[in-house]
């Protein structure tokens, strides 16, 4: 009786150091999530954009064509990428061709525009909803996240700037 409870725990010893290397080893990563870039329509990896930034955060906003609410948070806060935010803005739609139209007709090709066909990025920051937007770090880590429509005072506390400057 004493073996076989001896057998058992060593049974259930290896599982859940198995279980536990398999979780370590295929934990998602942005190392290897590609955007697709509208500018260039080369893939770009997540991990570069967020390394980019240096020691400011990066504000990474995920929005569809199809999304009122995104489209109007674009038109809101594409100033503050112009001016000073370091912003990325991610497409969830299926096309990018459509999202990169949308973008031109409204005037925004001047912008950090990627698409995320796969749903990648969006997974790997567990984005619930739309319009998302992440503050992350150097290494993508989440730092702060807003889900839904930004007004002109939520811009102002999330981005950290003034209300003039939006």
């Amino acid at each position: 009786m004493k073996l076989r409870k001896i057998v058992l725990y060593l049974i259930i010893t290896a599982i859940l150091i198995i279980g536990s290397m398999y979780s370590f080893f295929n934990k998602k990563t942005t190392v290897n999530i590609e955007l697709t870039s509208f500018e260039t329509s080369k893939p770009v990896l997540l991990k570069n954009l967020c390394k980019k930034s240096g020691g400011k955060p990066l504000f990474i906003n995920f929005w569809a064509t199809w999304c009122p609410i995104c489209c109007n948070d674009i038109d809101a806060i594409s100033t503050l990428a112009r001016k000073h935010v370091n912003i990325v803005f991610i497409s969830t739609d299926q096309n990018i061709s459509t999202a990169q139209n949308f973008i031109e007709r409204r005037g925004h090709t001047n912008l950090q525009m990627y698409s995320d066909i796969k749903g990648e990025a969006m997974k790997f920051f567990k984005v619930r909803g739309l319009p998302t937007t992440i503050k992350v770090d150097k290494h993508c880590k989440i730092i702060d996240t807003h889900v839904g429509p930004l007004s002109a005072s939520s811009i102002a506390l999330f981005f950290n700037v003034r209300l003039k400057d939006i």
